[in-house]
């Protein structure tokens, strides 16, 4: 479990699980409630704004802190299998100095929603919504978003599959060379591992693309087609449904492709759960002991008694 892909993969998990705790609760909400504002914000007050702000705040940046690590698995895989002489393995402290990058960066490049986002009332109805034109102008909106979907969407999208594209081809030549030697069963045996590495990083990287497309699509048609004032025709209420759907998902669905894949992890899920039983079984026991230590002791003062 102690390998940097294992940490980039678990610092992946942790932000999916934000998404869920920040985001899902308030949808489910709005569904129930049958709220006529896809923006309805149902807590007013300072309390109000400072969720508002929160809220869109951690969203976003635990989605950019999947992309980014997503990428540091990509540079530690091509690393190891296009330079295997230069590899080394991380130290844990340097794990940990690269997980923090992330989430830093991921809140660098959203620090402007604690800024812009407000509460404002449409029609009696609360809504949380983004004052960019209030705060930076019209166009700002335009120019950040187009800007964040080139760093945390395009870019990522054209290294990552740059990389796997060099890795796959390495390791098909590295395999065609290797003969029936115990040096070359042992990089067959570790060319394996890559492999299944690989092919777990490649799944989670095309689900997220597969299933994050509705939503940029959404936001592009928002931004760059309708200049930010979206119609309300009757596809767009069912297409934007699909679209959270979709986005909402990958936070649930990484975990599975983890644990379908990955057998490390199946095996540190065992155990820990082990662990846990155990814990229980022993706790169990020393609670029986203390029981019958207990009723021993009020017979022996029983008998004096009698």
């Amino acid at each position: 479990m102690k390998k940097p892909t294992n940490y980039f993969i678990l610092n992946m998990a942790i932000s999916d699980l934000v998404v869920p705790t920040m985001s899902h609760s308030r949808e489910l909400v709005l569904l129930y409630t049958k709220s006529k504002y896809d923006t309805e914000w149902l807590v007013g007050g300072t309390i109000g704004t400072i969720l508002c702000k929160l809220v869109p705040f951690f969203h976003d940046v635990t989605t950019a802190v999947s992309i980014l690590s997503l990428i540091l698995i990509t540079i530690d895989r091509f690393i190891a299998v296009v330079y295997p002489m230069k590899h080394y393995i991380m130290s844990k402290t340097e794990c940990k100095v690269l997980i923090f990058a992330t989430w830093l960066l991921g809140m660098s490049l959203h620090a402007v929603y604690l800024y812009t986002f407000e509460v404002r009332k449409v029609n009696g109805v609360h809504v949380c919504v983004p004052g960019y034109d209030k705060k930076f102008g019209a166009k700002f909106i335009n120019n950040y978003f187009l800007s964040l979907f080139s760093i945390l969407t395009v870019t990522p999208t054209i290294v990552m599959t740059i990389a796997y594209t060099i890795i796959i081809i390495s390791l098909k030549r590295q395999s065609s060379h290797l003969g029936d030697s115990f040096s070359d069963r042992q990089k067959r045996q570790r060319a394996k591992k890559e492999k299944k590495i690989i092919q777990l990083a490649i799944v989670i990287i095309i689900t997220f693309i597969i299933l994050w497309a509705p939503f940029n699509a959404l936001v592009y048609l928002r931004l760059f087609v309708y200049n930010d004032v979206m119609p309300n025709p009757c596809f767009l209420k069912p297409f934007r449904f699909i679209a959270l759907f979709c986005a909402y998902a990958n936070a649930a669905i990484n975990p599975c492709i983890v644990f379908i894949l990955c057998q490390v992890f199946r095996q540190g899920l065992r155990k820990m759960l082990s662990k846990n039983s155990k814990i229980d079984i022993v706790k169990n026991q020393s609670g029986g002991q203390q029981l019958a230590n207990q009723r021993e002791m009020r017979n022996m003062a029983h008998e004096n008694n009698i």
